[in-house]
């Protein structure tokens, strides 16, 4: 009877043993699996944040792009036709630029409408500038330019002094039209001819 009794403790102290290893076990797979579930966590919260700024980089951008394409767009110069002005000696030494604003372009004033004419000796790069109000321009009614709201496909037109950029026949003129904010016009002349009013487009 003894042994029986010492047999019975024995299993039972045998079965807490097991029991006790069996908690012990499912405990440190319940800790695993938290630890795995936080480490989850993290790498959710940090690769959001990731995509979230990378996002926002991509609409910042976006949206300066749609900017500047729009203001390309909406204030552009269309070269209607460039005359020879006036002549002295061999040289064409005055052009008379006619443009209006490209169709679908918003309102500028004449004041924001700046040209660059540049040429070449073969060694120095000359270049003549001016804003169109201070290079007398004029609607084709020849009323004056001054800070005058233009509107897209309203005329005007430009006498353009070539003090430093002269062309005598066969001599090619690049002429530049800058919008203040806007867009930009180049165009390249060939002088053909020394008679008034011949075309240099």
């Amino acid at each position: 009877m003894h042994a029986h009794i010492m047999r019975m403790t024995n299993e039972s102290e045998q079965g807490s043993i097991e029991r006790m290893l069996r908690e012990k076990e499912e405990g440190s797979i319940g800790i695993g699996a938290m630890i795995v579930f936080i480490a989850l966590i993290l790498v959710a919260a940090v690769a959001s944040t990731i995509i979230i700024k990378t996002a926002e980089e991509l609409q910042q951008r976006a949206e300066k792009t749609a900017d500047d394409t729009k203001g390309e767009i909406s204030g552009k110069v269309s070269i209607v036709d460039a005359l020879v002005n006036e002549v002295t000696g061999s040289d064409v030494t005055s052009i008379l630029l006619i443009a209006q604003l490209a169709a679908g372009a918003d309102e500028v004033t004449s004041d924001q409408i700046t040209y660059f004419i540049t040429c070449s000796d073969g060694t120095n790069v000359a270049i003549d500038t001016n804003d169109i109000d201070s290079a007398s321009g004029a609607l084709l009614d020849d009323t004056a330019l001054s800070a005058t709201a233009l509107e897209a496909g309203v005329s005007f037109k430009v006498p353009l002094t070539l003090t430093n950029c002269g062309s005598e026949v066969g001599e090619k003129i690049q002429i530049l039209l800058v919008v203040e904010g806007g867009g930009e016009t180049e165009a390249e002349l060939e002088v053909t001819s020394l008679t008034i009013g011949k075309s240099l487009v």
